[in-house]
């Protein structure tokens, strides 16, 4: 979901679940945390600035969480933040 305030500000919602199934992977390797089957779930904020054609600023701030299971909509038992400032 993408919401703009006007030409110079914008604001974005992103919700994405991805599900990961390495099939070559022994289960042996989940000792290691190689898990065969994973499901990612983040969730992201995005703030964009323009101040000029030359120069804009971009903050973002989000979770992750990681289940070692396969594709899955349960949410995951915890989550790790994330979080990014950048200038253009």
């Amino acid at each position: 979901m993408t919401y703009t305030v006007s030409d110079t500000n914008s604001l974005q919602l992103l919700y994405t679940i991805t599900g990961t199934n390495y099939s070559d992977r022994m289960i042996s390797m989940n000792n290691l945390g190689l898990f065969s089957k994973l499901t990612e779930d983040e969730i992201n904020l995005s703030y964009t600035k323009q101040f000029d054609p030359n120069f804009s600023v971009v903050a973002s701030v989000g979770v992750v969480g990681i289940r070692d299971t396969g594709f899955s909509l349960d949410l995951p038992s915890g989550f790790v933040p994330e979080y990014s400032l950048s200038a253009t």
